[in-house]
């Protein structure tokens, strides 16, 4: 090392192109191995061929090759750096990736001569000219090997603790020592003496500057000075450089001139001129793989292609690797050829997005180890797949939910055409296969039995019938279990422990806000959901109540239902719902006396708010779910009617409850066996099969008056409407009321005619 030859470079190294000199050099590539990278099936992505193409071909001379001018980048507003690594203006090799581009293209045709141990070499150069130095960079530099053993790191390891302010690693004593004169008593002053490379320095938090960044700009100022140095040695000795690196320079290959004389008076020179004693040695340019690709023009085995495509991936979707099957699938020339190629993109592509034709949106999934996502917007898609790959997805023609039925339907058509999705994704428990035991499950047969069912058999028996029911079918059950009970005693158990255990969470859901529920706004939570919660049902008014149980007939019987999400189109499923309500609220509903839709539950106290009670029977669920599972389904329940559960106290005291005055003045008629007058306590009561509508509205109107004093009085033509829900079929010839006209006193009036006895009304 040159002292005075060092300060003089540090001293100038803030502005080594003060002069606005620029490198120009002239690079030189095999022109027959890019062209062959540049062939249709080279195996090169589409978009890096055009680059090269567009970029550097289009640049390149066979006698003066591609002239790129190399200059300091400025990554500050309004300030131009002078110092620093060179990086070219233009598209060069010294950007491109190494294996793929620059190694095929130089082989033969460059020689790469790198310096040795560069960072190590100048940081030992600034040390000495502070007055320091450091055993550690010493070895390094005279026995790399030997330094790397004695430490106990390799290569990386130890040029990290090199440019590494805040190192979080053991080091060795020496590597440590290094350290702290690097940074403790170097950089201070480094950080005083070059302010504008302080400018260009990244800080830390609250602005300090960041001292690695510090060193490791002063040591690439140093390094590019070295490297302009050598550019001169070697024009000086008819050597043509060719590319610049940042730790060394590629030349036109000349081995008579370029060898280990030149590159000893290379090191020379760069010493003699810098100062900073850094050795060259020349690195031996690989020919690199060949860049024929190995794609054969039919693919014999479509889904064994696509499953090694994705296996080779781990499971993830590479849209450059399905477009370049797809570009070679367009150039086949043969029919047959395109067609198997079409089949392989469409397998591959299946597994991982599918075109719902009753949506128009997607079944989208990012690995195939991840679920099925739903109704998935194009926007989504677009931002994954390639536009030209789309014509490619698999196309479903429909959606179901079966439990026993595979994920998809049979395909056609090359496998474009698949016949439906399979929404049911499995339960949380499974099946055993073997019989199971009452007494293994008995901790959950005794919370049913006591709790939810009050100690009732009838009830308990159906109740395992309904958890059966939503286990084996699917299907809606029409039938709501409304649990009601004091706060604590366990009703939301009931769920919650089918919900997490049993089903699946991804198969159940909760309604919290009833309103929006009965809006039918944005419905796609109901979506393939077997086990719906009703939670909390607030004590409303009556036609409040009335309006609950319309909404919840239909949402419990119908076969269909009609999804309405945000920003898809409605499109209809099948039905899967089965409804739990949980209240603490007495009379949530309006039941009437024929409603086969609501079996009401009063939920037990026994262990309100014991909660380790509770806890052990959540932590034995989750213990015994599979057991649970395959004793429910295995019961012999077919002989109890799904639709006919026990009318039980609880019931029909909500059906009293539920009554409004015109049902129950029609209840009174039916008890009476005609339309009844006196029943209000006025004289003797006295029944007629014949009334006219005004004399009915009288007697409604004392009854409503009398009976039900906080109710609002309807008008007649209101009345009329409300009776006439009453005249249904009875015995399926006859009525409850017939409604005629008659003439009375000379007068038309109509007239209802009473045809019992028979139930209040059936709702159904």
């Amino acid at each position: 090392m040159n002292a005075a030859k060092i300060a003089a470079t540090l001293a100038n190294i803030e502005t080594q192109f003060d002069d606005g000199r620029r490198i120009v050099l002239n690079e030189f590539i095999s022109v027959e191995r890019a062209a062959e990278l540049l062939e249709r099936y080279s195996g090169l992505d589409r978009e890096e061929k055009r680059k090269f193409k567009s970029q550097y071909m289009a640049r390149y001379s066979k006698e003066k090759g591609k002239e790129t001018v190399y200059e300091h980048k400025t990554p500050l507003r309004n300030l131009e750096k002078k110092f620093g690594r060179l990086y070219p203006t233009s598209e060069s090799l010294q950007r491109m990736n190494k294996e793929v581009f620059r190694n095929p293209l130089t082989h033969g045709v460059l020689q790469d001569l790198d310096m040795v141990g560069a960072a190590p070499s100048i940081l030992r150069g600034i040390l000495a000219h502070y007055n320091k130095h450091s055993d550690a960079l010493d070895l390094y530099v005279s026995d790399r090997a030997a330094a790397l053993a004695r430490y106990k790191v390799d290569k990386q390891k130890f040029l990290a603790v090199l440019f590494d302010e805040f190192p979080t690693y053991a080091m060795h004593p020496e590597v440590t020592e290094m350290h702290r004169v690097l940074y403790e008593e170097v950089a201070p002053r480094v950080e005083r003496e070059f302010p504008d490379i302080v400018k260009f320095c990244k800080t830390r938090a609250g602005g300090a500057v960041n001292k690695g960044s510090l060193l490791s700009n002063l040591f690439n100022a140093v390094e590019s000075v070295i490297l302009v140095r050598a550019v001169d040695y070697c024009r000086a000795n008819d050597v043509v450089p060719s590319v610049l690196m940042f730790d060394g320079l590629m030349v036109k290959r000349d081995v008579e001139r370029v060898n280990d004389q030149f590159l000893a008076g290379l090191h020379a020179y760069t010493t003699e001129q810098t100062g900073f004693d850094v050795a060259w040695a020349e690195k031996p340019i690989p020919a690199g793989a060949q860049a024929k690709s190995a794609i054969p023009a039919f693919c014999e085995d479509p889904q064994k292609f696509a499953a090694e495509q994705i296996e080779k991936c781990d499971g993830a979707y590479k849209d450059r690797l399905a477009m370049k099957f797809f570009e070679h699938m367009s150039t086949r020339k043969s029919e047959e050829d395109q067609e198997s190629w079409m089949a392989a993109l469409v397998a591959y592509l299946g597994e991982f997005v599918r075109k719902d034709l009753k949506t128009g949106e997607h079944y989208f999934r990012r690995t195939v180890n991840d679920p099925w996502e739903l109704n998935v917007s194009e926007k989504i898609v677009d931002a994954v797949f390639s536009r030209p790959l789309h014509k490619l997805f698999p196309q479903v023609k429909q959606r179901t939910f079966d439990l026993y039925a595979p994920k998809w339907g049979p395909s056609a058509d090359n496998g474009l055409i698949i016949e439906y999705f399979n929404a049911f994704s499995g339960f949380a428990a499974k099946k055993l296969d073997r019989k199971v035991e009452e007494s293994e499950i008995k901790l959950y047969l005794d919370y049913l039995r006591t709790v939810v069912c009050a100690g009732r058999d009838a009830e308990f028996q159906y109740v395992l019938r309904w958890i059966q029911w939503i286990l084996t079918t699917g299907k809606p059950s029409g039938v709501m279990l409304m649990m009601h009970g004091l706060e604590g005693a366990g009703k939301g158990m009931f769920f919650s422990l089918l919900a997490e255990f049993i089903l699946g969470r991804h198969n159940c859901t909760t309604i919290n806000d009833l309103g929006k529920f009965l809006k039918g706004d944005f419905n796609s939570e109901l979506e393939n959901k077997i086990l719906v919660l009703v939670d909390e049902i607030a004590a409303v008014s009556q036609a409040k109540r009335n309006e609950i149980m319309d909404v919840m007939k239909n949402v419990m019987t119908d076969d269909y239902r009609i999804i309405n999400e945000k920003y898809v189109k409605k499109y209809q499923v099948a039905n899967t719902n089965n409804f739990v309500g949980a209240t603490n609220n007495s009379n949530p509903l309006n039941i009437t006396e024929t409603c086969r839709r609501i079996l009401a539950l009063l939920v037990s106290n026994l262990y309100r708010n014991n909660k380790q009670y509770f806890n052990v029977l959540k932590g034995f669920v989750k213990a015994n779910a599979d057991a649970i599972f395959t004793y429910i389904v295995d019961l012999d329940l077919e002989h109890i009617d799904i639709s006919h559960y026990p009318r039980n106290e609880e019931r029909q005291e909500m059906v009293e409850a539920s009554l409004d005055p015109v049902g129950a003045l029609v209840k009174d008629f039916i008890e009476y066996g005609g339309f009844a007058r006196g029943i209000n306590g006025r004289g003797a009561v006295t029944v007629e099969q014949e009334m006219d509508i005004q004399d009915l509205y009288e007697i409604y109107r004392d009854y409503r008056e009398r009976r039900f004093p906080g109710n609002h009085t309807l008008s007649m033509v209101g009345f009329g409407r409300e009776l006439g829900r009453h005249v249904v079929p009875h015995e399926e010839t006859k009525k409850l009321f017939e409604k005629v006209r008659k003439r009375i006193d000379g007068r038309m009036c109509q007239v209802y005619i009473y045809k019992g006895p028979s139930v209040v009304f059936d709702d159904e």
